[in-house]
């Protein structure tokens, strides 16, 4: 898993990449055979009376050619990205669960409990 930070309007620290990392390979280190790479854009806005200045953006590109997106907005820029790190494992997780079980032949899901009449 190659993991990439970008700071759009400010400098990423060497603190807050270690953070990201952190962050990061705990809540994907079990999909990590699943994952290409991770790239983390964060943000603050323009704009002095938004309500959430803090954005964290983070796209995953699977080696299924597969990519997931999640982002966290908030105050803080360390809980965004808390936000942020939890919403892409969610992702990941969901992907992993659809590769692993096939959807029912009429779309609307596994075949759980399915009998014929």
């Amino acid at each position: 898993m190659r993991l990439k930070v970008v700071g759009k309007g400010f400098k990423v620290t060497d603190k807050l990449r270690s953070h990201i990392n952190l962050r990061l390979r705990f809540a994907l280190g079990r999909y990590g055979p699943q994952i290409n790479t991770v790239t983390v854009d964060v943000s603050r806005s323009v704009k002095p009376r938004e309500q959430c200045p803090v954005r964290c953006r983070i796209r995953i590109r699977e080696t299924q050619d597969r990519v997931l997106f999640a982002e966290g907005s908030e105050k803080d820029l360390y809980t965004a990205v808390a936000v942020a790190a939890e919403k892409a494992a969610w992702q990941v997780e969901q992907s992993a669960l659809r590769e692993r079980e096939p959807l029912a032949l009429n779309g609307r899901g596994p075949r759980v409990g399915f009998r014929n009449r």
